[in-house]
Protein backbone atom coordinates (compact mmCIF):
# COMPACT_ATOMS: atom_id res chain seq x y z
CA UNK A 1 0.00 0.00 0.00
CA UNK A 2 1.64 3.18 -1.20
CA UNK A 3 -0.70 5.71 0.43
CA UNK A 4 -1.79 3.49 3.34
CA UNK A 5 -5.41 3.31 2.11
CA UNK A 6 -7.55 0.22 1.99
CA UNK A 7 -8.62 -1.04 -1.40
CA UNK A 8 -12.19 0.29 -1.18
CA UNK A 9 -11.02 3.86 -0.58
CA UNK A 10 -8.42 3.52 -3.34
CA UNK A 11 -11.02 2.38 -5.87
CA UNK A 12 -13.47 5.12 -4.82
CA UNK A 13 -10.74 7.75 -5.27
CA UNK A 14 -9.87 6.25 -8.64
CA UNK A 15 -13.49 6.32 -9.80
CA UNK A 16 -13.89 9.93 -8.63
CA UNK A 17 -10.74 11.05 -10.44
CA UNK A 18 -11.78 9.19 -13.61
CA UNK A 19 -15.28 10.68 -13.46
CA UNK A 20 -13.83 14.18 -13.05
CA UNK A 21 -11.47 13.59 -15.94
CA UNK A 22 -14.32 12.56 -18.25
CA UNK A 23 -16.44 15.54 -17.14
CA UNK A 24 -13.47 17.78 -18.00
CA UNK A 25 -13.15 16.22 -21.47
CA UNK A 26 -16.88 16.49 -22.15
CA UNK A 27 -16.87 20.15 -21.12
CA UNK A 28 -13.92 20.72 -23.45
CA UNK A 29 -15.94 19.24 -26.30
CA UNK A 30 -18.98 21.35 -25.42
CA UNK A 31 -16.80 24.48 -25.34
CA UNK A 32 -15.52 23.69 -28.83
CA UNK A 33 -18.99 24.43 -30.24
CA UNK A 34 -19.45 28.13 -30.96
CA UNK A 35 -23.19 28.71 -30.66
CA UNK A 36 -22.97 32.43 -31.49
CA UNK A 37 -21.47 31.97 -34.93
CA UNK A 38 -23.05 28.51 -35.31
CA UNK A 39 -19.86 26.70 -36.16
CA UNK A 40 -17.48 24.15 -34.74
CA UNK A 41 -14.19 25.51 -33.50
CA UNK A 42 -10.91 24.10 -34.78
CA UNK A 43 -10.46 22.21 -31.48
CA UNK A 44 -13.72 20.28 -31.93
CA UNK A 45 -13.25 16.54 -31.56
CA UNK A 46 -9.79 16.70 -30.03
CA UNK A 47 -10.68 16.02 -26.39
CA UNK A 48 -12.51 12.71 -26.76
CA UNK A 49 -10.38 10.76 -29.16
CA UNK A 50 -8.84 7.34 -28.60
CA UNK A 51 -5.32 8.22 -29.67
CA UNK A 52 -3.14 10.21 -32.01
CA UNK A 53 -2.11 8.62 -35.30
CA UNK A 54 -0.69 11.45 -37.46
CA UNK A 55 2.95 10.35 -37.31
CA UNK A 56 4.97 7.35 -36.18
CA UNK A 57 5.90 8.84 -32.80
CA UNK A 58 2.25 9.50 -31.92
CA UNK A 59 1.28 6.01 -33.02
CA UNK A 60 3.95 4.47 -30.77
CA UNK A 61 2.81 6.59 -27.81
CA UNK A 62 -0.81 5.52 -28.34
CA UNK A 63 0.12 1.83 -28.54
CA UNK A 64 2.29 2.08 -25.40
CA UNK A 65 -0.55 3.67 -23.46
CA UNK A 66 -2.98 0.94 -24.50
CA UNK A 67 -0.44 -1.76 -23.60
CA UNK A 68 0.02 -0.23 -20.15
CA UNK A 69 -3.67 -0.51 -19.27
CA UNK A 70 -3.62 -4.29 -18.52
CA UNK A 71 -0.40 -3.82 -16.54
CA UNK A 72 -2.01 -1.12 -14.41
CA UNK A 73 -5.04 -3.31 -13.76
CA UNK A 74 -2.74 -6.16 -12.73
CA UNK A 75 -1.14 -4.01 -10.02
CA UNK A 76 -4.39 -2.33 -8.95
CA UNK A 77 -5.79 -2.97 -5.46
CA UNK A 78 -8.00 -5.95 -4.76
CA UNK A 79 -11.68 -5.47 -5.67
CA UNK A 80 -13.06 -7.69 -2.92
CA UNK A 81 -14.09 -4.78 -0.65
CA UNK A 82 -15.64 -2.95 -3.59
CA UNK A 83 -17.71 -5.98 -4.53
CA UNK A 84 -18.82 -6.39 -0.93
CA UNK A 85 -19.77 -2.72 -0.69
CA UNK A 86 -21.69 -2.74 -3.95
CA UNK A 87 -23.46 -6.07 -3.70
CA UNK A 88 -24.15 -6.66 0.00
CA UNK A 89 -27.62 -6.01 1.35
CA UNK A 90 -26.29 -4.51 4.59
CA UNK A 91 -24.20 -1.95 2.70
CA UNK A 92 -27.20 -0.80 0.67
CA UNK A 93 -29.33 -0.51 3.81
CA UNK A 94 -26.64 1.59 5.44
CA UNK A 95 -26.32 3.73 2.32
CA UNK A 96 -30.07 4.34 2.06
CA UNK A 97 -30.20 5.15 5.78
CA UNK A 98 -27.53 7.84 5.25
CA UNK A 99 -29.18 9.26 2.12
CA UNK A 100 -32.78 8.97 3.37
CA UNK A 101 -32.55 8.79 7.17
CA UNK A 102 -35.61 7.97 9.22
CA UNK A 103 -34.69 10.54 11.91
CA UNK A 104 -33.91 13.46 9.58
CA UNK A 105 -30.18 13.58 10.42
CA UNK A 106 -28.60 13.61 6.99
CA UNK A 107 -24.96 12.46 6.75
CA UNK A 108 -24.38 12.55 10.52
CA UNK A 109 -24.27 8.84 11.32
Amino acid sequence: MVFDLNSLVSWVYGFMITFGYFVHLILDEIYSVDLGNRRLKKSSGTALKFGMYKNRKQQIHTVVIYLLIPLLFSIAPNTELVQTALFSHEAWLSFTDIILPYDGKYFFH
